[in-house]
Protein backbone atom coordinates (compact mmCIF):
# COMPACT_ATOMS: atom_id res chain seq x y z
CA UNK A 1 0.00 0.00 0.00
CA UNK A 2 2.95 2.22 0.54
CA UNK A 3 3.59 2.26 -3.03
CA UNK A 4 0.45 3.24 -4.20
CA UNK A 5 -0.12 5.89 -1.82
CA UNK A 6 3.31 7.23 -2.75
CA UNK A 7 2.21 7.03 -6.58
CA UNK A 8 -0.81 8.82 -6.12
CA UNK A 9 1.11 11.65 -4.89
CA UNK A 10 3.79 11.81 -6.92
CA UNK A 11 1.14 11.69 -10.19
CA UNK A 12 -1.26 14.38 -8.59
CA UNK A 13 2.08 16.52 -8.28
CA UNK A 14 2.21 15.67 -12.59
CA UNK A 15 -1.09 16.62 -13.10
CA UNK A 16 -0.78 20.26 -11.61
CA UNK A 17 1.83 20.33 -13.51
CA UNK A 18 4.90 19.93 -11.19
CA UNK A 19 7.62 17.65 -12.60
CA UNK A 20 10.16 17.39 -9.67
CA UNK A 21 8.48 14.47 -7.01
CA UNK A 22 8.05 12.35 -10.50
CA UNK A 23 11.92 13.30 -11.91
CA UNK A 24 12.51 12.54 -7.82
CA UNK A 25 10.22 9.30 -8.46
CA UNK A 26 12.10 7.85 -10.86
CA UNK A 27 15.37 8.57 -10.35
CA UNK A 28 14.76 6.37 -6.97
CA UNK A 29 12.95 4.17 -8.85
CA UNK A 30 15.83 3.28 -11.25
CA UNK A 31 18.71 3.21 -8.58
CA UNK A 32 16.61 0.54 -6.13
CA UNK A 33 14.48 -1.65 -8.16
CA UNK A 34 15.37 -1.90 -11.93
CA UNK A 35 18.76 -3.34 -13.45
CA UNK A 36 20.35 -1.78 -16.64
CA UNK A 37 19.97 -5.74 -17.83
CA UNK A 38 16.52 -5.58 -17.77
CA UNK A 39 16.75 -2.84 -21.33
CA UNK A 40 16.66 -4.03 -24.80
CA UNK A 41 19.46 -3.08 -26.77
CA UNK A 42 17.42 -2.69 -30.12
CA UNK A 43 14.70 -0.97 -28.72
CA UNK A 44 16.68 0.99 -25.41
CA UNK A 45 13.95 3.30 -24.72
CA UNK A 46 11.23 0.36 -24.36
CA UNK A 47 11.81 -0.18 -21.15
CA UNK A 48 11.98 3.32 -19.91
CA UNK A 49 8.71 3.86 -22.08
CA UNK A 50 6.80 0.96 -19.92
CA UNK A 51 7.73 2.20 -16.19
CA UNK A 52 6.33 5.45 -17.00
CA UNK A 53 3.58 3.85 -18.86
CA UNK A 54 3.04 1.62 -15.81
CA UNK A 55 2.94 5.16 -13.72
CA UNK A 56 0.55 6.80 -16.18
CA UNK A 57 -2.20 3.93 -15.64
CA UNK A 58 -2.98 6.68 -12.43
CA UNK A 59 -4.98 8.50 -14.89
CA UNK A 60 -7.25 6.05 -16.58
CA UNK A 61 -10.17 7.43 -15.38
CA UNK A 62 -9.35 10.94 -15.86
CA UNK A 63 -7.27 10.93 -18.61
CA UNK A 64 -7.12 8.81 -22.18
CA UNK A 65 -3.68 7.34 -21.58
CA UNK A 66 -1.67 6.86 -25.15
CA UNK A 67 1.66 5.42 -26.67
CA UNK A 68 3.38 5.46 -29.58
CA UNK A 69 0.66 7.53 -31.52
CA UNK A 70 0.94 10.03 -34.34
CA UNK A 71 -0.11 13.72 -33.64
CA UNK A 72 1.16 17.18 -35.51
CA UNK A 73 4.15 16.11 -37.74
CA UNK A 74 5.63 13.11 -35.51
CA UNK A 75 4.92 10.19 -33.06
CA UNK A 76 5.24 10.76 -29.85
CA UNK A 77 6.49 8.47 -27.23
CA UNK A 78 2.96 9.08 -23.97
CA UNK A 79 0.29 11.53 -24.12
CA UNK A 80 -2.35 11.63 -21.31
CA UNK A 81 -5.58 13.42 -23.02
CA UNK A 82 -7.15 14.81 -20.05
CA UNK A 83 -10.92 13.99 -20.14
CA UNK A 84 -12.31 17.34 -18.83
CA UNK A 85 -11.05 20.05 -21.40
CA UNK A 86 -10.03 22.55 -19.00
CA UNK A 87 -7.22 20.06 -17.11
CA UNK A 88 -3.56 20.19 -18.04
CA UNK A 89 -2.33 17.62 -21.07
CA UNK A 90 0.78 15.55 -20.42
CA UNK A 91 2.99 15.23 -23.48
CA UNK A 92 6.10 12.81 -22.23
CA UNK A 93 9.18 11.93 -24.82
CA UNK A 94 12.11 9.35 -23.86
CA UNK A 95 15.22 9.41 -25.29
CA UNK A 96 17.87 7.24 -23.93
CA UNK A 97 21.79 8.68 -23.78
CA UNK A 98 24.88 6.64 -24.78
CA UNK A 99 27.61 5.77 -22.57
CA UNK A 100 29.40 9.67 -22.35
CA UNK A 101 26.48 11.25 -23.24
CA UNK A 102 24.78 13.81 -21.60
CA UNK A 103 21.81 13.15 -20.53
CA UNK A 104 20.76 17.00 -19.77
CA UNK A 105 21.45 17.43 -23.47
CA UNK A 106 19.54 14.25 -24.95
CA UNK A 107 16.35 15.54 -22.40
CA UNK A 108 16.37 18.86 -24.04
CA UNK A 109 16.17 17.50 -27.39
CA UNK A 110 13.40 15.20 -26.33
CA UNK A 111 11.75 18.53 -24.85
CA UNK A 112 12.48 20.33 -28.34
CA UNK A 113 11.22 17.48 -29.98
CA UNK A 114 7.79 17.69 -28.74
CA UNK A 115 7.87 20.90 -29.49
CA UNK A 116 9.10 21.00 -33.12
CA UNK A 117 6.87 17.95 -34.17
CA UNK A 118 3.84 19.99 -32.84
CA UNK A 119 2.55 16.94 -30.64
CA UNK A 120 0.18 19.48 -29.25
CA UNK A 121 -1.44 19.64 -32.49
CA UNK A 122 -4.03 16.68 -31.87
CA UNK A 123 -5.27 17.53 -28.22
CA UNK A 124 -5.31 21.34 -28.90
CA UNK A 125 -7.66 20.33 -32.29
CA UNK A 126 -10.01 18.81 -29.45
CA UNK A 127 -9.66 22.30 -27.20
CA UNK A 128 -6.68 21.27 -24.74
CA UNK A 129 -4.79 24.94 -23.79
CA UNK A 130 -3.04 23.82 -21.01
CA UNK A 131 0.31 21.28 -21.21
CA UNK A 132 2.62 20.16 -19.03
CA UNK A 133 5.55 19.11 -21.81
CA UNK A 134 8.12 16.74 -20.42
CA UNK A 135 11.10 15.48 -21.98
CA UNK A 136 13.11 13.14 -20.30
CA UNK A 137 16.62 11.25 -20.89
CA UNK A 138 18.13 8.01 -19.83
CA UNK A 139 21.14 5.74 -19.37
CA UNK A 140 21.17 2.89 -17.36
CA UNK A 141 19.95 4.21 -13.89
CA UNK A 142 20.24 7.41 -14.34
CA UNK A 143 17.26 10.06 -15.65
CA UNK A 144 16.95 13.81 -16.47
CA UNK A 145 14.24 15.73 -17.40
CA UNK A 146 13.38 19.37 -19.00
CA UNK A 147 9.46 20.75 -19.00
CA UNK A 148 7.68 23.63 -19.88
CA UNK A 149 6.48 23.99 -16.17
CA UNK A 150 8.01 24.78 -12.83
CA UNK A 151 10.32 21.88 -11.53
CA UNK A 152 9.44 22.18 -8.23
CA UNK A 153 6.15 22.41 -6.16
CA UNK A 154 7.03 24.58 -3.23
CA UNK A 155 5.34 22.68 -0.76
CA UNK A 156 7.17 19.58 -1.46
CA UNK A 157 11.15 21.27 -1.53
CA UNK A 158 12.02 19.98 1.75
CA UNK A 159 10.23 16.25 0.52
CA UNK A 160 11.91 16.04 -2.52
CA UNK A 161 15.95 16.47 -0.94
CA UNK A 162 14.86 13.96 1.60
CA UNK A 163 13.56 11.97 -1.40
CA UNK A 164 17.11 12.11 -3.10
CA UNK A 165 19.21 11.77 0.14
CA UNK A 166 17.28 8.36 0.95
CA UNK A 167 17.16 7.35 -2.46
CA UNK A 168 13.60 6.07 -1.19
CA UNK A 169 10.01 7.59 -1.28
CA UNK A 170 8.94 4.85 0.63
CA UNK A 171 11.03 5.03 3.86
CA UNK A 172 9.92 8.60 4.02
CA UNK A 173 6.38 7.76 3.35
CA UNK A 174 6.40 5.58 6.78
CA UNK A 175 7.95 7.52 8.71
CA UNK A 176 5.60 10.31 7.87
CA UNK A 177 2.48 8.24 8.21
CA UNK A 178 3.62 6.88 11.49
CA UNK A 179 3.31 10.29 13.31
CA UNK A 180 0.64 11.18 15.05
CA UNK A 181 -1.77 14.41 13.76
CA UNK A 182 -2.36 17.38 15.68
CA UNK A 183 -5.52 16.89 16.16
CA UNK A 184 -4.66 13.27 18.34
CA UNK A 185 -5.96 11.05 15.95
CA UNK A 186 -3.70 8.23 14.66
Amino acid sequence: MENSYTMIEVMTQLSRGYVDDVVSFVRSYLRTSLSYFDSDKKESEKPYRLLILGMDAFFASTHYVRSERESGNGRYDISLEPKKKDWKGIIIELKTAKEGGELKKEAQKAYDQILTMGYKTEMESRGITDFVLLGMAFRKKESEAVSNRERENPASSHRRIILEKYHTPISLKRRERKQPSQQGHF
